[in-house]
Formats: structure tokens, sequence, C-alpha cells
């Protein structure tokens, strides 16, 4: 192919892959222009280096693998440019970063285009595809070695192609038919430029013109609103529009639903909030589950009013922690009704009012899809400073409740496993609560209590409890060392084992992984154990804020979610939620760059706000939820990167086709015209008659016997009557560091310049 032909080939693929990346691009909501330069710079690139690597003829081996390496280089760096961190692309964050598309890619089918939301994940998992089709066809066309160039273009063209349809299908753009007739020109530019002789082009561009034109009106007779593939009937795994739960623990591997299906809207919120469906308030020797709570007590007990969380003096001193909210449910089929906080009023669903414990009954038929119902609700978004004043030690003995725990007794020492021991007497441990005053301030009753816990199965975990609390010096403080031992010390994943006896033991000091639940479950029972009121909320972290309607939330099923209340005095239940930030809840989840994170809830892991100071020390793994951290990489990283590779890749192209003219036939010539160049670096102008002889002595008088050692070898190839084989890299090496040796960096270079590495330059073989 000449080297206009190869050039309008070139042209053609950056048309074609700018015009159909660019329309992927334009997925995300302000699309980022600087990505998409780079990803297409980055094709670009990786189609002209192997161009010129398959014109370089190297060895096939070599050529197939240096044309891999650019393959996997320009891959890597378009990765890059689409924000995905440096540190996940080597193969030990492989791992990470498949966690982290899982959870951004959740339920990608249902989310609102061109995508607005705050995910960073979701958005580097929709921008990936483009590097990844634009790399994979400009390989594809311009692999330097293979026959079956038609066959090739062809596969480049359908993958370019196939990303600008799933594009326009995923989200129909304006002006469809001038769109459409931009494709028709680029696929044009795509197989016609560099092949289609000059004299041709003026004919070709009419008839180009003439098609589209003939093309307009069938295209304006389609109706887009009656499809011919209904792609969005199709069920493959079921119904996806409707969800429902099973609220209480289990600890195996996940099976909640995650497809995506919209769940509810939530209109009128402040702030982005918890929404409660089920409170588990009984753990009994296995989980947590929903229990009677406080029900049968009566709620004028002054003992007991308290513990809705919400009394009259609480809500008249914090107005603005009262949230009037409006729901409509989408896909959500419940017997429990949708909540946040502590109910207070709701209207417009027939519904049990909320029991004792926080839950909401719907009476008769469960909420299902479009119904709708508003609610008032008491949701504290305390700062740390006031839970530490609040926190006076004044707690309601009927909290006491909310230190309480049935625990298995320990099986026999003689017992192989505990999974193998038979099932022991449970035992109802009730721990004083921490901070709670007396007259002579103490509790006779805790070490009775954290003796009757050491002979339980849950030993290690009372110890780990008190260990973790034992110098806090209020319950906030005990709280967040808590949170913080969790967030730190344990990963999240979705296939975990499963225990049959102990599952939170398990999770603990065995696999160090789970959940939602594992990680609410195991921070409530550390609490309980260490006496400070908690309980188990199951439901759904924020959701998706609606970014033309403020204070709107849409929640899918991905967005279902475990967490954890904590009561302090004058302040009733503080969500507080242990989860890592890498679990799938948080994709929906949003706040404004800079945003401070606080205990309404602003993304799972980082719920409870726990404040820097000199005591506590830096939070290690925290960041906000976006915009916090930007770990992703820059487009111009993923170009420097690629131009660092094109550059080592070009050095040894560039080797390897000197040392090919160095072993050529006419490869004398070239290095005897070296030797006459580098002549005058000895200390005497080349002079007509020179011979190879004197060179050789002339470098050797001058050099020293080491210098002479190459055009002695050159002249015995050349007169000699065996003709070995004339000098190679190491004898050209060591001529050159006899060349430069004392002569400075200049000299150095200079003889660098008259010998280079390889063989000689492409002008002296002629």
């Amino acid at each position: 192919m000449s080297v206009p032909a190869r050039a309008g080939a070139l042209a053609g693929f950056v048309v074609l892959a700018g015009y159909v990346s660019w329309h992927w691009f334009a997925l995300i909501d302000g699309p980022p222009v600087a990505r998409w330069v780079a990803c297409l710079a980055i094709a670009t690139t990786l189609a002209v280096a192997l161009d010129r690597l398959g014109r370089a003829r190297p060895g096939r081996a070599a050529t197939l693998l240096l044309a891999a390496l650019l393959a996997v280089a320009a891959l890597a760096a378009g990765f890059l440019a689409a924000g995905v961190p440096a540190r996940m692309l080597p193969p030990g964050g492989w791992d990470e970063l498949r966690f982290e598309l899982d959870g951004g890619l959740a339920g990608i089918s249902q989310i609102d285009l061109p995508f607005a939301g705050r995910s960073d994940w979701t958005r580097i998992g929709i921008l990936l595809a483009a590097p990844m089709a634009l790399v994979a066809a400009a390989a594809v066309a311009f692999w330097p070695r293979g026959t079956r160039r038609e066959l090739r273009r062809g596969i480049a063209l359908t993958l370019l192609v196939t990303l600008y349809a799933i594009s326009v299908t995923w989200k129909s753009p304006d002006s469809e038919i001038l769109r459409g007739l931009g494709l028709f020109v680029a696929i044009a530019a795509f197989l016609w430029l560099g092949r289609l002789p000059a004299s041709r082009a003026l004919a070709a561009a009419g008839a180009l013109l003439l098609a589209g034109l003939a093309a307009l009106p069938a295209a304006a007779r389609v109706d887009s609103s009656d499809p011919a593939i209904n792609y969005g009937t199709w069920r493959i795994f079921g119904d996806s529009r409707t969800a429902s739960f099973d609220w209480d623990h289990s600890y195996g591997p996940l099976d909640w639903p995650q497809r995506g299906t919209e769940l509810f809207e939530a209109e009128g919120a402040s702030r982005p909030l918890y929404w409660k469906t089920s409170v588990l308030d009984e753990f009994g020797g296995f989980g947590w589950s929903r229990g009677d709570g406080v029900a049968g007590f009566l709620i004028e007990d002054s003992e007991t009013v308290g513990l809705l969380g919400a009394t009259d003096e609480m809500v008249a001193a914090r107005p603005e922690w009262v949230e009037g909210l409006d729901v409509s449910v989408l896909g959500l089929r419940s017997p429990l009704v949708v909540t946040t906080g502590t109910l207070q009023q709701i209207a417009d669903i027939d519904a049990q009012p909320s029991a004792a414990d926080g839950t909401t009954l719907a009476l008769g038929d469960p909420i299902e899809p479009d119904t709708s119902y508003s609610f008032t609700a008491y949701a504290p978004d305390p700062s740390a400073r006031l839970l530490r004043r609040r926190d006076d030690g004044h707690y309601p003995r009927a909290l006491e409740r909310y230190t309480s725990l049935l625990l298995p007794q320990r099986a026999s020492e003689t017992t192989l496993s505990p999974e193998a021991a038979p099932v022991g007497t449970l035992s109802t441990v009730t721990m004083p609560i921490r901070g709670k005053r007396s007259d002579d301030g103490s509790d006779p009753r805790s070490q009775e209590q954290r003796r009757l816990v050491a002979g339980t199965t849950y030993a290690r975990v009372g110890a780990l409890a008190e260990r973790l609390t034992r110098d806090a010096p209020g319950n906030y403080e005990a709280v967040v060392a808590i949170e913080r031992y969790l967030l730190d010390e344990y990963v999240y994943e979705q296939d975990v084992p499963e225990h049959a006896r102990d599952p939170l033991v398990g999770f603990l000091f065995r696999d160090r992984a789970g959940y939602c639940q594992q990680f609410s479950g195991a921070m409530a029972l550390m609490l309980r154990l260490a006496g400070i009121p908690s309980r188990v909320v199951s439901g759904f972290a924020p959701g998706l804020a609606d970014p033309d309607r403020e204070g709107t939330y849409l929640v899918r099923d991905t967005d279902a979610h475990s967490w954890v209340e904590v009561w302090f005095p004058r302040v009733g239940w503080v969500t507080v939620d242990p989860t890592p930030t890498a679990a799938p809840a948080r994709t929906g989840t949003s706040a404004a760059p800079g945003t401070p994170l606080g205990l309404a809830g602003i993304a799972p892991g980082r719920a409870f706000e726990i404040e820097e100071s000199a005591q506590s020390g830096p939070i290690r793994g925290l960041s906000l939820p976006d915009g916090g951290r930007d770990e992703g990489g820059s487009p111009l990283v993923g170009l420097a990167w690629l131009t660092a590779i094109l550059a080592v890749t070009g050095l040894i192209v560039t080797y390897r086709r000197r040392r090919g003219r160095l072993l050529a036939p006419e490869g004398a010539a070239a290095q005897l015209r070296e030797l006459e160049r580098a002549f005058p670096l000895v200390g005497a102008p080349a002079r007509p008659g020179l011979t190879l002889l004197g060179i050789e002595r002339a470098f050797e008088a001058e050099l020293g016997p080491g210098a002479a050692a190459y055009p002695a070898a050159l002249r015995a190839n050349r007169y000699g009557r065996r003709q070995p084989r004339r000098p190679g890299p190491h004898e050209r090496r060591q001529l050159r560091r006899a060349l430069g040796r004392g002569r400075g960096i200049h000299g150095r270079l200079r003889a660098l310049r008259m010998l280079p590495p390889g063989g000689p330059a492409a002008g002296l073989a002629e």
C-alpha cells in the first residue's frame, strides 16, 4: 500500500472512530471532551504504530510480540483515559477493578440517560466501552501481519458501528436522520479513503450524496415509536419490573434482587436519607431478626416513650430534623411500609401506626406498584459535638431491651469443631448500659454478665468489643471505635461462605469479608456486648438524586441495604452505617463535592460522622463518595504512558531495522562509510585513499588495541579468503566507547551519532 493510501486509510479510521465514540461519550451528561479526545488519540496512535511496524519488516515473531504489546499498552492507556485508577491496571488490582465495576454497573439498564449521577464507577463503567471498542478496531484494521485485509477491515467496521448502534438505541438522540446520514458519510470515509483513485473521488462523492438523499424519504417514514424489535419487552430472567425482600438476616451468599428495578421515588427530602423498612431488634444466637420490640409497652409510659426516638421535647427542640415526604411506589411489593427515621404521621395508605420498634405494617394488601402515600418522620442529623454533649449517661431502664442478647452456650471442649457440636442452651445476656450512672458509679451486674458471655460461643466477640471500647471516654467514641475497626480491617464481598452456627463469628475472625448484613450485624452485636443500646435496620440506601427535582430520590433494588441505629440521650435513634463504600447500594448515592458526611447518611460506610482529632487520629481508607478524592486516571496520564511505550517501541523497531542493514550484503560498504565519518574523532581528517588497514592502525595508535578490533574484523571479512563474520554489536559498542572516552558528554554523544546502536543509518547504505 502506497503512502497516500495508508494516510487515507488512517484518516478514514479517525473519522469513523471519532464520530461513533462521540455518540458514546454523549451518554454522559456534559460529555468529558478531554477524555474523548484522549481515547481517540490513543486509538489513532496505535493504528499509526501498527502500520509502521508492518512496514519495518522485522522477524514475524518479533512483529507479533511488539504488536501485542502495543495493543495491550493502548488498552491500558484507554482505561486510564476513561478514569480507571492506575493502581488497578496491574494484575494485583484486577479484583478491585472488577468489584468496583460490578457495583457501578449494577442495574445499569435502568439508569436515566444522559447519566448525571455522582457515582464515579457508573460513569467509568459506561465510558470504558469506548476505548475497548476503539483499540480493538484499530488493532484489527491495522494489524501488521497476515492476509485477509478486507475481512479485518470488515470486523473493525462492525465493532465501530455496533458501538454507535448501542449508544443511539440506549439513548435516542435528536435529529436522528441527520445523525444517520453522518454515520453513512463516516462509513464511506473508512471504506474508501486511500483506496479510491483521485480521478474517481468526485464521482464517488456525488454517488454518496445521491444515495443519502434517496434514503431520506424512507427514513422519515419509519415510526420510531413502533420498533421492529422491541428489546425492552424481553424477559430473560423473569419479570424484573417488581421486587420483594426478606429483611431478616441470613448471612449466606447475597441473594437479594439486583436487576436495577426501580422500586419507589421519594420527594421532599432535605438531605439524603436512609429508607427504613424493617427493624431487626432481636439477636437469637444465630443472627438478627424482627422480634416483638417494645410494642407491648404503653407509649405514655415515661420510661419507654424515649424508645420511639421522638418525644415531643425532641421534636420541639429540633424541628429541622422533621421530614415531610411523598412516596410513589414503582416496583416494590412489601407488607412493610417504607419510611425513614421515626414515623410521626402517615396518610393516603391504610397502615398500622408505627410500632415501638420503628416498623410500619401495611394493613390489608401489601404496598405495590402505583401506591402513593405521604408521611412525616423525625430523622436526627446531629453533629459529633452535639452527641458528645448530650451523652450525659441518662438512659431509660427500658433501653436495656436493646443491650440484651440470646447467646448459645459454648460447645464442649471435647467437640472437634463448633459446627459439629450439638445445639446448646441459649443464655439471655443483658449488659448494663455503658455509662449509665448509679449511686456508687458502678453496676454490680456488669462482671456477672461478662462471665455469662465468656461461657458462650461469642466469648471472642465480647472480648473484642471490650478491647475496642475500653478507652473510649463516652458512648460516641465507643461507637466510632467499632465502626472504624470494621471499616479498616474488613472488606466488602457478596459471595461469602455459609456458617451453620456462628456466621458473625466467622465474619469477624475467619472470613474478614462480607456485605451489609455481616457489617451491620457484627457492629450491633459488639455494641450490645459493650452495653450500648443498638439495633439493626433493613431497608434502602438514599438512592439516586434527581438533578432536575431538588429533594427527590429514585431508589432501586440495588440500593437494598442494612445498617445500625444507636440510641443517644435527648437525640433518639441515630443512623450508623459500617459497610464500606464499595457496596452496590452506594452507586446511586449522591452528595455535593466537599460536603461533610453526616449522620443522616450520605453513603454507606461513612454515614456516622467521625471527626478528625489528635486523639482519634486519621481515618484510613475513607473518602467522599464523589469528588472528594479523585484517584481516577487523567487523560493526559494515559497519553503520556502510551507515548512512552510508543517511544520505546520506536527505538526497538529502529534498532532492528539497522541491525538488518548491518547483516545485509551491502552492509560492509555502509560500515566502511561509518568509519570514514568517525575517523576525524581520532584527531586526523579522513584523506583520499584511506584504507581499512590505515584506519585500523590509526585507531590502534590513538585509541588502543580494543578500538582496532572493529576495522580489523571488517577488513578480514572483505578481503580474507574464508570471509569471517563482519563485526557485530559487541565490536561496535567497544569502538564507540573508545571514540567517546575522555571527550566529555559532547564527545560521547558525537560518537553515538557516528556509530549508532544496531547498525548503520539508512543513508549510508546507499
